[in-house]
């Protein structure tokens, strides 16, 4: 790399640190269905999520579990870790756009570098806990050696693109259709160009890999019982397929994200074309566009906050603006160098405005999604073993240790498959019911058909509400016990006692008056307060 694009990485590396020490403290809930996950393979039980019990695959990404399994192996915190590798992953990234951009005009090389290092929306997501940044970085290598296949088509890229891309696949299953773009462009354009010893490369070394994918599917199919994840099947049977929505998430990103640059790529475009490059990057192109028709056909609202469906793919969209302009000389608008390197800069700051000017709103984010208050739950009840009948399953089941089935059916076939059933709250007979509402007025008011099925269990089978607890304005989360249940003053005196919690007003909150609330609540919650 020459002295410009060093230097280039180096200050978006350091922005990029300074965004991740913002939001350090934020944990995204869900990673800790991964970490206990993880957890249970670290200790020898198997991928399971309850101890003792059948797999069952209520997590997206398999390479998660496994990475995590080995740092909790090693005594690592899986949250520590998770964040480091993230860290890690995002400063690579940074450093490939940079390389492959080095030819460049510096103008150009920081616009396509800061426009992911000075995006507080990544930085956020990648301190979250999950897999999203190392997807972006598996994502943006798939689009590098990709351009490298095209350059020189020997058995070295060839492998290393296959290897990257199966890797991707069990980071996350829905870059697959990225991923085939970019093979679909690849073996395109070896044809047309008649490329025969690349394109031979390509089919022998893609059935070997296809003979791996076919037996780790085998596998998972064989270990879990179903072909996809539980999360597929929840989305299909609870959501449906919402072209609209997946529009609608779609535009929201190109408006608040990509618009800016879409407009200098289109610009810069129109005073330059380089036939050769153009079909180098074909292939990364192709990949956006199949990615682009998955997500046409998706529910992203669930868990999609901050465009996490779609940030994976955007990393590899400026490596291909980035090599395709990396030898563009920058148009004559203005006479002297004085003239045209403030005009760079201009444009390189208002980039950088753009990208940051959703901070504060970022940064707020934190307290709506905070971890914190089911982690106090959790550790409150580890000295004691029982069930609990969960809506959110992170946190609390992880610290905990208990037995969990969650409301949406991560973690629960039956609910997964079929939906919420008396039956299976029967058989669960859980200890405790945490439920979480979210409303103007965040009282308890059941109105969806699952929380109907379970508020009609709670009435018969005697159970009492517990506590409430105020996470935000709209937000809250209610506590529930099973009166006959033997773990039931330990359950109270531990949930009313949580320290660094919001509690709200029981009886005030509790509009459903066939379920009791637990007197001493009010007296006994610190600190408390009056909705």
């Amino acid at each position: 790399m020459n002295a410009k694009s060093i230097s280039v990485g180096i200050i978006c590396s350091v922005a990029m640190l300074l965004l991740f020490s913002l939001f350090w403290d934020f944990v995204l809930d869900d990673s800790f269905i991964t970490y206990r996950y993880s957890q249970n393979l670290a200790d020898g039980h198997g991928i399971v999520w309850n101890i003792g019990e059948d797999p069952v695959e209520g997590f997206t990404s398999f390479l998660w579990v496994i990475l995590n399994a080995f740092a909790i192996r090693l005594k690592l915190d899986p949250v520590i870790f998770s964040k480091v590798i993230s860290i890690i992953s995002a400063l690579v990234i940074i450093w490939l756009i940079a390389y492959t951009a080095e030819k460049s005009h510096w103008s150009l090389v920081f616009i396509f570098t800061a426009a992911i290092a000075t995006c507080p929306e990544f930085a956020f997501l990648s301190m979250q806990g999950m897999e999203t940044t190392l997807t972006c970085l598996l994502l943006t290598s798939t689009a590098v050696i990709s351009i490298k296949v095209l350059k020189e088509p020997s058995p070295r890229y060839v492998w290393y693109w296959y290897t990257l891309a199966l890797l991707s696949a069990l980071s996350r299953p829905d870059t697959i259709p990225f991923n085939a773009g970019i093979l679909v462009g690849l073996l395109g354009i070896s044809i047309a160009k008649r490329n025969y010893p690349a394109l031979n490369k390509l089919l022998k070394m893609g059935c070997l890999f296809a003979i791996l994918a076919a037996t780790y599917m085998t596998w998972r199919i064989s270990y879990f019982g179903y072909t996809f994840p539980n999360t597929f099947y929840i989305k299909i049977g609870s959501f449906g397929i919402h072209n609209a929505d997946g529009l609608n998430y779609a535009y929201s990103f190109v408006t608040k994200i990509l618009f800016p640059y879409l407009i200098i790529i289109a610009f810069l475009a129109g005073k330059y074309w380089n036939k050769d490059k153009f079909f180098k990057i074909a292939p990364i192109l192709t990949g956006l566009s199949f990615f682009g028709l998955y997500v046409l056909t998706i529910d992203p609202y669930v868990q999609g906050f901050f465009w996490r469906f779609i940030f994976p793919v955007y990393p590899p969209f400026l490596v291909a603006a980035a090599y395709y302009f990396s030898s563009f000389k920058m148009p004559s608008l203005f006479s002297g160098k004085i003239a045209k390197t403030s005009f760079a800069l201009a444009v390189a700051i208002i980039l950088t405005l753009w990208n940051i000017r959703l901070v504060s709103k970022v940064y707020n984010e934190q307290e709506f999604r905070t971890h914190k208050d089911r982690v106090a739950a959790g550790k409150a009840l580890a000295d004691i073993k029982g069930t609990m009948y969960i809506s959110e399953s992170g946190a609390l089941p992880f610290y905990s240790g208990w037995k969990a089935v969650d409301e949406l059916g991560l973690n629960s076939e039956e609910i997964a498959h079929n939906g919420l059933s008396e039956k299976l709250l029967v058989d669960l007979n859980p200890d405790l019911v945490m439920l979480v509402v979210y409303s103007e007025s965040g009282k308890y008011a059941p109105k969806m058909r699952t929380r109907i099925i379970l508020n009609d269990y709670m009435i018969n089978h005697d159970y009492i509400a517990i506590a409430v607890i105020k996470k935000t304005k709209k937000q809250y989360h209610y506590y529930f016990a099973n009166k006959q249940s033997k773990l039931f003053e330990k359950i109270a005196t531990r949930m009313l006692n949580m320290p660094n919690v919001r509690y709200s007003n029981l009886e005030k909150m509790m509009t459903e008056k066939h379920i009791p609330t637990y007197h001493p609540t009010i007296a006994s919650a610190k600190p408390s307060e009056a909705d």
